[in-house]
């Protein structure tokens, strides 16, 4: 009863927050922090009702895991906010497989690794494509993506794999592999960068810009820098007073260029589904 219910709760929250992703490329906190309370309360009642709170440790412990690596790849400029906010709610809702699902294809390992790839599964099959589609149209885009990903990150995949296949060997956990796909979407999201300032950009005017929202290129007044294009976390409430301000007295233009980037929200509800339907990805090609 508690998986279907807390299946039910995920899912609605997961396809309007990507509704709102894919039409505005935001997802609230309302609704990111309103999954992952949710799920706690869920894990909560199950405890409770079976008396046994083993469930709630399992589902708090891969919550902390997910929320630590999307944290990662938040800082790192691979992931939006609102992504590693839905990773913590379906950690902490579906971090082990609840008795009321069957996939075809179980995993060996802590369901959550499989729900793990197969969320990065869909992400990068969905967003691959797109870019690449985006980079042939324009071969100095296409220069840029390939700049983008030097002898640095070539070394980086290089030594994940190594590091990967040393733990596999003396440990006998495969399921430590996973940690070889790091390094890949790492350089994946440096390939892409280009791209996204290239084409996957919106012209706003100051007063529809939103919390968040991240310029293509620096502001800066009279050579002081007033927000960056870099950092992660995008524009403050207090950031869009200061632009509204600077527009009203004509030291700043009317519009800005902002990043749109790919919504990635929509991979998180179709990869549990697969992962309860189908299971496991890596098992189900072992088996042909």
């Amino acid at each position: 009863m508690f998986g279907y219910i807390a299946l039910i709760v995920l899912l609605s929250g997961s396809l309007i927050g990507s509704w709102t992703d894919i039409k505005i490329r935001e997802v609230s906190n309302w609704l990111t922090f309103g999954l992952i309370f949710s799920m706690l309360a869920i894990r909560l009642g199950q405890g409770i009702y079976l008396g046994q709170y083993v469930y709630l440790l399992e589902a708090a412990t891969a919550g902390f895991l997910f929320l630590t690596l999307g944290v990662i790849l938040f800082y790192s400029g691979q992931w939006g906010g609102a992504d590693w906010k839905l990773l913590t709610a379906y950690g902490i809702g579906f971090g082990s497989l609840w008795g009321e699902f069957s996939p075809l294809f179980e995993p060996i390992w802590p369901f959550y690794l499989t729900l793990l790839m197969n969320i990065m599964i869909v992400s990068v099959l969905y967003t691959l494509p797109l870019a690449l589609l985006y980079a042939l149209r324009n071969k100095r885009v296409l220069a840029k993506c390939r700049k983008e990903v030097g002898n640095k990150e070539k070394l980086m995949m290089l030594a994940g794999f190594g590091v990967s296949a040393t733990a596999v060997f003396y440990t006998g956990e495969s399921v430590l592999w996973v940690f070889s796909l790091l390094a890949p979407l790492y350089a994946l999201s440096k390939f892409l960068r280009p791209i996204e300032n290239t084409y996957l950009t919106k012209l706003k005017k100051i007063n529809e810009l939103v919390e968040f929202d991240i310029p293509v290129k620096d502001v800066k007044v009279s050579g002081k820098l007033i927000i960056s294009s870099e950092g992660p976390n995008g524009m403050t409430l207090a950031n869009l007073k200061q632009l509204k301000k600077l527009s009203k007295s004509k030291k700043i233009p009317g519009t800005m260029l902002v990043k749109w980037g790919f919504p990635l929200a929509p991979a998180f509800p179709i990869g549990l589904v697969l992962s309860l339907i189908v299971g496991d990805f890596v098992i189900a090609f072992a088996s042909l």
